[in-house]
Parts: structure tokens; C-alpha cells; sequence
């Protein structure tokens, strides 16, 4: 047999190359492991569901804003498949919203691009569109190591909070 193991690693995984084989793409992974260990991880994953789950929490009880993902089922006797909360958070502005994220007009062509223009360009926080089940939204993905819910979700809850406060601006469109 005249075939390498690059070889054969090209077979499957397209678009890398002899200079790039699959074992280094999990350099990374390994090297975060050695330095984090399995419980480093473990309190990583935990700290970024929690904050998630608190964001959640919080748009819930928000009046401005709807959550489009199912309401979560955290009681120990629920099925274990029921939907969870884990590091992402859908939404979008709920009929109370202001209507400039909500309706569309000549001016404001796209509610849902201001809404999410809004909420970056406060350099606090930052979301990305979605669409879910045919409705534009916002989606915040929590994913970073350094999460920390006693700094950020202070500053998330605000920015959430202002956003659907303040006027509308001509650099808000």
C-alpha cells in the first residue's frame, strides 16, 4: 500500500492539505485541556449556561422583548429530552417594543437590522441575527472563558434595558 496517512486524511477532510494535517487542528483543544484539566472545563461550561440561563430569565420577564425559544423545563422530574437552556438565548423585540424594531417604513427598511445595529453598537455586548421559525431575531451566544456574571450580566441587563429606552437616531437605521 502506497497511500499515507495524510493521504487518507485528505479523503476525509476536505480543504486541508499534507501542510495541515487533521492532528493539528486539535492542538488547540489539547493544549486547553492541559491547561484548564477536565474540571476547568467543567466550570466553563457551567459558568456560560448559567449566565445564558440568566439572560433568559431576564428577556422573560422583560415586557420588550419575546423569547422565541421554548419555555425551559428545569424540574427534576421533567423529561430529560424537554427543552434547556444551554448557551443560546433567541429573541426578538415583543409587540411593547418601540416600533422602530418592530414595523417597517421608507426610512427604517429593515426593524430587525436596527434592532440588532442597536444593540452592537453599544461596544458592550455582542449578537448576532437569526431567523427562528420564520421570525427575524437576535441570538447571544455565551461562550466565552472569560464569563463572569457578576461583571457581565450587569452590563448585558443594561444594555438590554437601554436599547429599548432610547430615542431614535438618525445613526440608528
Amino acid at each position: 500500500m502506497s497511500s499515507s496517512l495524510n493521504e487518507v486524511s485528505l479523503l476525509y477532510s476536505p480543504g486541508l492539505t499534507s501542510h495541515f494535517p487533521l492532528e493539528s487542528r486539535a492542538l488547540p483543544l489539547y493544549a486547553s485541556l492541559l491547561s484548564l484539566g477536565l474540571d476547568g472545563y467543567r466550570s466553563l461550561v457551567r459558568r456560560n449556561v448559567s449566565f445564558a440561563r440568566q439572560v433568559d430569565t431576564y428577556l422573560r420577564s422583560h415586557s420588550s422583548y419575546d423569547i422565541l425559544t421554548p419555555t425551559p423545563d428545569y424540574s427534576t422530574d421533567s423529561n430529560p429530552l424537554s427543552f434547556k437552556v444551554l448557551n443560546i438565548v433567541i429573541f426578538a423585540p415583543s409587540p411593547s417594543a418601540p416600533a422602530r424594531y418592530r414595523q417597517a417604513t421608507s426610512d427604517n427598511p429593515d426593524p430587525a437590522a436596527t434592532f440588532l445595529a442597536s444593540l452592537n453598537s453599544t461596544n458592550e455586548i455582542f449578537v448576532t441575527g437569526t431567523t427562528w421559525r420564520g421570525r427575524k431575531a437576535v441570538r447571544i451566544a455565551v461562550s466565552n472563558w472569560m464569563t463572569d456574571e457578576g461583571r457581565d450580566l450587569p452590563i448585558v441587563k443594561g444594555v438590554l434595558e437601554r436599547v429599548m429606552k432610547e430615542e431614535a437616531t438618525d445613526d440608528i437605521k
